[in-house]
């Protein structure tokens, strides 16, 4: 499906749109809101398409929004000569198409599975821009991703963010 070198490059343009906040790091509500302007990241949502079905205020025709193996999908498919993202798609296709990638990518590359997949545990709403960029750094530079050190948490401790405990160490 695709090359080593494809994922990375595309990888890389996914860390530099989060190092220059292009995609800005909100929370799970703001998919439903029709003012949101900006291409969301949240490692909650695996891919959310960004033409509102709630709203016709607001459109964006060809981006989506949500975890880095969403926003890698896209990278890929916005620079594939055989399929791009458009308006005129059904919601449920681009995420059902995101989801077999993300799916074929995890399990053709078990350390890509685990970017795109922090372990159970951590509070996914708390990770942001910059602790995606370390663990996108991490997985081109070394092949691994540690969240643990990458967030600096204990491993084996719940960090999961619960309704009334906002209580979080970072």
């Amino acid at each position: 499906m695709y090359t080593r070198e494809q994922i990375n490059a595309a990888l890389t343009k996914v860390k530099e749109q989060l190092t220059t906040e292009e995609i800005v790091h909100g929370k799970q509500h703001e998919f439903l809101d029709p003012e949101v302007e900006e291409y969301i990241f949240n490692m909650n949502q695996i891919l959310v398409f960004n033409s509102n079905e709630y709203s016709s205020k607001k459109s964006h025709a060809c981006r989506t929004t949500g975890c880095i193996g969403g926003w890698l999908f896209t990278e890929l498919h916005n620079n594939s000569p055989h399929w791009k993202l458009t308006r005129f798609q059904e919601k449920l296709d681009v995420e059902d198409e995101a989801r077999k990638f993300i799916r074929w990518a995890g399990d053709t590359d078990p350390v890509l599975k685990t970017l795109f997949y922090p372990p159970a545990g951590i509070d996914y709403d708390h990770i942001n821009n910059d602790d995606a960029v370390r663990a996108i750094d991490s997985y081109l530079e070394t092949g691994s991703v540690d969240w643990y050190a990458l967030l600096d948490l204990i491993e084996g401790v719940d960090y999961i963010n619960e309704e009334n405990n906002e209580d979080h160490p970072w």
